[in-house]
């Protein structure tokens, strides 16, 4: 017998075709030395929904190798007045020793299941775990070119310098505008490939990955639509679903 989770959500309006993922971040090239146990960077962003990602891309030749040195390093989110309200996890762990240049380290929120308010300064943090070992992790920008927030060294902060090589990735809520309730069957969910949102005023399901990549999108004609992420890794994905009137809403999706 198929096992059905019916889930229950507030359809919402898509009044002006708004994305399902909202970013903000900083990519430069500047090479200022920047060394602490804590590293932070004040951020906003400009709609409301559920953080899924934070992601780093170091791409300054100086930055600290942790490979193979026992030196690890996790990630956190602290609240504008300093206190700390969510753990990332990176592959599936508490901290990592990936960090050098040219590598992307993702951590994920998704489990803490955190909304962000949009226009609300929030900072993120990687610190290093181990030892309180000052590391060189982030090349730093002096001239002020991300507006939202400053760099964070350990506690202090330097107002018109900014942390480099950071994206936050936000789910945004599709709308502010509730239209009715509705009931959607989504089975099996979690699963290993086949998913089935089930639901008879649905014309079109899009899927994106925890960074906001559209990765499937599918027109339906009947009540039940079916799609395959076995190709994909496992974890979190996020189907944005329509219906005949064009009004939208997002279920999470757990691929085993």
């Amino acid at each position: 017998m198929k096992k059905t989770i019916t889930l229950f959500f507030l359809l919402l309006v898509s009044v002006n075709n708004v994305n399902a993922q909202c970013t903000t971040g900083y990519n430069g090239s500047n090479t200022i030395f920047t060394e602490a146990v804590r590293t932070g960077q004040t951020f906003q962003v400009t709609c409301t929904g559920l953080l899924s990602t934070i992601v780093f891309n170091p791409t300054n030749p100086n930055v600290d190798d942790l490979r193979g040195q026992n030196v690890f390093v996790g990630v956190r989110l602290r609240d504008n007045a300093g206190a700390i309200i969510a753990t990332a996890t990176i592959n599936g762990a508490s901290n990592t020793d990936q960090w050098f240049n040219g590598a992307t380290i993702t951590a994920d929120f998704t489990t803490a299941n955190l909304t962000l308010a949009a226009n609300t300064t929030y900072r993120w943090e990687v610190f290093e775990t181990t030892d309180n070992i000052p590391l060189y992790l982030f090349g730093r920008n002096n001239s002020n070119p991300y507006a939202l927030g400053n760099y964070f060294q350990n506690d202090s902060s330097f107002p018109g310098v900014d942390a480099e090589d950071w994206t936050v990735n936000v789910q945004a809520n599709l709308s502010s505008e509730l239209f009715e309730k509705e009931n959607i069957s989504v089975y099996p969910n979690p699963s290993n490939s086949i998913f089935n949102i089930e639901n008879d005023n649905i014309t079109k399901i899009e899927v994106y990955d925890l960074v906001g990549k559209l990765i499937l999108k599918q027109e339906n004609e009947f009540g039940v639509s079916s799609f395959d992420l076995n190709q994909y890794p496992t974890g979190i994905y996020f189907a944005k679903i329509l219906n005949k009137n064009n009004q939208s809403n997002t279920i999470k999706l757990i691929k085993n």
